[in-house]
């Protein structure tokens, strides 16, 4: 008679696997809420007259590449729109004061 119970080390090691499995995916969400620890980003801001359609964790592109996302918008006293940010470090000489 053949005993085809799996054996401890056996289930050790299943447990193992889907538990590293499991925090590979909780650590995979998290960091896809956090880009800034992912890669460099640049802080910039700009101001608007107004931000129609434009709001926060919107990609910000450039020539349909995108560059970075839109980290904070805030109206200033003075009824601008601010904009805060966040450029790839890669692509910031790219960006240029006008």
């Amino acid at each position: 008679m053949s005993d085809t119970a799996p054996t401890h080390s056996v289930v050790t090691l299943r447990r193992g696997f889907a538990l590293i499995g499991g925090f590979a995916v909780l650590l995979s969400a998290f960091l896809a809420f956090k880009p800034d620890w992912i890669r460099p980003y640049t802080p910039f801001s700009v101001e608007l007259d107004h931000s129609f359609g434009i709001r926060e964790g919107i990609p910000v592109t450039v020539s349909g590449r995108e560059i970075g996302y839109v980290k904070m918008i805030e109206l200033t006293e003075d009824r601008v729109v601010r904009m805060h940010l966040a450029v790839d470090s890669r692509y910031r000489h790219h960006i240029h004061r006008d």
